[in-house]
């Protein structure tokens, strides 16, 4: 009987490993796929076509990846909130933080002078500047919405009907 329960936990913890080794391989697989639209994407708004589209889809999933791998080899786990550190480790961890700003700033410097080989400055814009959008300003209180008065003045009734 000892044998039977301990060769079924065995056979549970093999599947639960397997099961955390697809999702890991599943995960990359989606971050592959996000990144070719991307590219895709960035192929189509810059009006690209033929060779002009492959060679640019190529080197940008290769920009990707090698941008990819030197973010994750510079991760450093976030600590608590509450955490408390020393004058050294926050010394520490705001030079690897300047240290990995410029291995980043240097990659893209590198991938910039290979992609400028083959297209115009003007069409790489949006892949090396990342203009973030105005923060979106909201309605005051007392307009459509808000539950501020009804159109149609200060008079007006709203409703389902009835009680005229």
């Amino acid at each position: 009987m000892k044998k039977v329960i301990f060769s079924m936990a065995l056979l549970l913890l093999a599947a639960s490993g397997q099961a955390a080794m697809a999702q890991r391989n599943d995960r990359g697989a989606r971050a592959e796929q996000r990144v070719e639209r991307q590219a895709e994407s960035l192929a189509k708004s810059m009006d690209l076509d033929g060779e002009q589209k492959t060679t640019f889809v190529s080197l940008y999933k290769e920009y990707q990846d090698t941008l990819r791998a030197v973010r994750r080899d510079a991760f450093q786990p976030k600590r608590d909130k509450d955490e408390k550190l020393s004058e050294e480790e926050a010394e520490q961890r705001i030079l690897a933080s300047f240290e990995r700003e410029a291995k980043v700033n240097a990659l893209k410097q590198e991938y910039y002078k290979k992609f400028r080989a083959h297209f115009k400055a003007s069409q790489l814009v949006r892949v090396f500047v990342h203009e973030f959008p105005a923060p979106q300003r909201r309605m005051p209180s007392g307009g459509p919405g808000f539950g501020g008065q009804m159109p149609g003045g200060p008079g007006a009734r709203g409703g389902f009907g009835g009680g005229w």
